[in-house]
């Protein structure tokens, strides 16, 4: 299952699986009056799942400044709430707590569709909607770099600027910033707490040692 603002993240040849995303909203005008407080319950479910980020589409996450009580606090009706996980036992870990929870509000798993149907299935459900991308038309050689397009279509909003993935990139070549510190760096605009920073690391540390190498 997947929807628009996780439908084009691009998975490098090779590239292991480790990218998930778990997001909670309510269905517009059908069951979102009073789904503020259900919405923060089961951002406490996505929080308590240990994920590399989380937080609400609509105000931003813990990896743009945002606690975990100011996105409670802040959390209205059309919270979109998403937790992000690097692994198949935490999502469904995660969705066997949401089911128990059982809100009524909406569930959305971004991943490999093999992967997600089973992780989903194991946990008790059934998908009912599956979204795909159709790729990228047009003209494609204005793209950026494959690595970068990794990276920047992390974000739902494409608030991840290439120019910023490759700034960071060639600090870490010149060891001024890890590939950590640079990860975390370009989650900062990511305002729907979709970024993967520890598959931005993984990228930009084969990256910038590939290129390394082929400097020496």
């Amino acid at each position: 299952m997947s929807m628009t603002h996780t439908l084009h993240r691009k998975r490098g040849p090779g590239e292991a699986p480790g990218d998930y995303i778990v997001f909670c909203m309510a269905a517009q005008k059908r069951n979102s009056e009073g789904a503020s407080g259900k919405l923060v319950a089961m951002l406490d479910v996505l929080a308590a799942g240990a994920p590399c980020n989380v937080g609400d589409d609509n105000r931003g996450g813990i990896l743009t400044g945002l606690t975990l009580e100011e996105i409670r606090a802040k959390a209205g009706d059309k919270a979109y709430m998403a937790g992000v996980y690097t692994s198949l036992d935490q999502v469904k870990a995660v969705l066997v707590k949401l089911k128990e929870l059982d809100t009524g509000m909406s569930v959305v798993v971004t991943g490999d569709f093999q992967e997600v149907f089973e992780v989903v299935r194991s946990a008790g459900l059934e998908p009912h909607t599956i979204n795909m991308s159709l790729g990228i038309f047009g003209k494609r050689e204005l793209l950026p770099r494959e690595p970068v397009l990794q990276i920047t279509t992390m974000c739902g909003h494409s608030m991840v600027c290439p120019d910023h993935v490759e700034h960071v990139m060639d600090l870490v070549r010149k060891s001024k910033m890890t590939a950590g510190e640079a990860a975390r760096d370009l989650a900062k605009p990511c305002t729907c707490a979709m970024f993967n920073p520890d598959r931005a690391e993984s990228i930009i540390s084969q990256e910038c040692v590939g290129r390394n190498r082929e400097c020496s």
